[in-house]
């Protein structure tokens, strides 16, 4: 049985917006796979997806675009 957190089109999303917005955490990333990191690593990762979200993720009317709905 695989027991991953993420899908890996998610894995290499989080990792895109980790290297955008907050590089410091991409070490971090084994430790979510092995659910062993704890709430605040996860919030600054959330944080950074929002970031990545609000930067390139709406239309001109702020409508989600593509690249939104899947961040």
């Amino acid at each position: 049985m695989n027991k991953n957190i993420l899908h890996d089109d998610e894995k290499v999303l989080l990792l895109y917006c980790l290297d955008n917005h907050a590089p410091e955490l991409i070490k971090t990333l084994p430790l979510l796979e092995s659910g062993k990191v704890d709430k605040e690593i996860v919030n600054e990762m959330r944080e950074a997806v929002g970031s990545e979200l609000q930067a390139k993720g709406f239309k001109p009317d702020y409508e989600p675009n593509d690249y939104g709905l899947k961040t």
